[in-house]
């Protein structure tokens, strides 16, 4: 059964609160790390906090949703206009020579069925088609599901005598759904089954401990699955399949009823809360994830590529400014990278290397992205060109190409005139073919060539 729209608002205000102690959280670790000279946005406290503000912001946007979608129910009538409704057909009926007490139970009988109810007031249910439809529900889930359910019914005073057999497990469920139905149409509930074994669950306590006491320990399905989500978006990357949920609301409920409890006062009542933090809790178990096609851990081989993927690019950008990174500064730069840091800001630390001792317009370039090798490019072009020899084999550091660009940048034509001085130039076709022209001129100026 749906919650009523102020029991959305009332979640709604809890999800908000919940909300502004995450972005606290996490605005406190972040003013941690600048305070110990560390990237704001790094290290697994950082992390945790960054998710679990993810997690009770998309809380809110649901609880959002939900209200936004919530159709008003038509508003009941009052004891009176029912009253009054009743009295006006008994009048029409004793002027039309109708028996009004026959005729009144006769409406009460049809009114009554459609609402699903006997004139009574129980429940009018199709006993063989809610046990089938909690049967087909039980027979799909895996072992691991049935036992946490059968665990949660016991809890809530429903024990299944073995939770392997779908009739015991069929039968409980039946038994709760009953008592849950009961139960909202006595005192005018609307609340869901996992609301009702919650509320059941709570009265257990209470009565064994002989005060109101309510056990806020176990996570809902649907406060589960939220964390289970943003807990996998952020480790794995990617959304947790519906069995995944199902999996881990189980590991995580198993979690936080083996967890420590503390008791806190709200009124006349006691809270238990629990001592597991959930979203540290799930992190790694997530990060124990196989991936299907390896067989390793799905974490380690997503990290394991995003470091391949990462060192590529940091290298090329090395390349592309001349510059030498070793195996140390490459894994110190993967390090840095998983704690938060962004990988643009290490590309320009490379360029600012690259730099050093380097003309002051060259340095204002690389300061604004661009790499050596793009403001090189065009003499490495000529270079290419008149020594014969491959782009791609011209160091950015070779010592002719340096001297295309100091406090100013040649052209192009002095550029050449400096190539051609170079030793590699002697031994090129583009040589020999200039030294044989100008052979072939003196020829002809003294007349030995026609």
């Amino acid at each position: 059964m749906a919650v009523t729209k102020k029991q959305l608002e009332s979640k709604l205000a809890n999800a908000k609160n919940k909300a502004l102690n995450a972005r606290d959280k996490l605005t406190y670790e972040m003013s941690i790390n600048r305070n110990n000279n560390r990237p704001e946005k790094s290290g697994s406290a950082y992390e945790l906090a960054n998710a679990e503000l993810i997690a009770a912001g998309e809380e809110v946007k649901r609880l959002n949703q939900a209200i936004a979608d919530y159709k008003v129910v038509e508003k009941k009538k009052t004891p009176k206009q029912i009253a009054d409704e009743k009295e006006k057909l008994r009048q029409e009926d004793i002027i039309a020579g109708r028996d009004p007490v026959a005729e009144a139970a006769k409406r009460d009988a049809a009114a009554n069925e459609g609402k699903g109810v006997a004139v009574d007031g129980t429940p009018i249910r199709d006993i063989n088609k809610e046990i089938a439809a909690a049967a087909k529900f039980l027979y799909e889930k895996d072992d691991i599901t049935k036992k946490a359910f059968a665990d949660r019914l016991g809890l809530a005073g429903y024990k299944v005598a073995n939770w392997r057999s779908i009739e015991d497990l069929t039968s409980k469920y039946q038994e709760a759904l009953t008592a849950n139905q009961q139960r909202n149409a006595a005192i005018g509930l609307n609340q869901t089954f996992d609301e009702f074994l919650d509320a059941r669950i709570s009265e257990q306590v209470a009565a064994g401990s002989g005060g109101p006491k309510i056990d806020i320990n176990i996570s809902s399905p649907t406060d589960a699955a939220s964390t289970i989500q943003s807990v996998f978006r952020g480790i794995l990357n990617r959304d947790a399949t519906p069995d995944e949920i199902n999996k881990f609301t189980v590991v995580l409920n198993n979690a936080e009823r083996k967890a420590g409890t503390r008791t806190r006062k709200v009124g006349n009542r006691t809270e238990s809360i629990s001592d597991l933090d959930r979203v540290q809790f799930l992190t790694e178990e997530v990060k124990k994830v196989k991936d299907p096609k390896t067989g390793k851990s799905e974490f380690e081989t997503k990290r394991s590529e995003k470091d391949t993927l990462n060192t590529q690019s940091l290298q090329s950008i090395a390349r592309a400014n001349g510059v030498s990174l070793s195996p140390q500064e490459i894994e110190q730069y993967n390090l840095d990278i998983r704690n938060g840091k962004d990988i643009e800001v290490i590309k320009n630390q490379i360029r600012n290397v690259a730099g050093l001792g380097r003309p002051d317009n060259i340095k204002k370039l690389l300061a604004e992205g661009t790499d050596l090798n793009t403001i090189y490019a065009p003499y490495k072009r000529t270079m290419a060109s008149l020594l014969e020899l491959d782009p791609e084999s011209i160091d950015i550091n070779d010592s002719t190409l340096q001297t295309a660009i100091g406090d100013k940048e040649l052209p192009i034509y002095e550029f050449r005139k400096i190539l051609k001085k170079d030793p590699r130039w002697q031994y090129t076709n583009n040589a020999r073919e200039e030294v044989s022209s100008k052979v072939l001129r003196v020829l002809q100026d003294f007349g030995f060539q026609g």
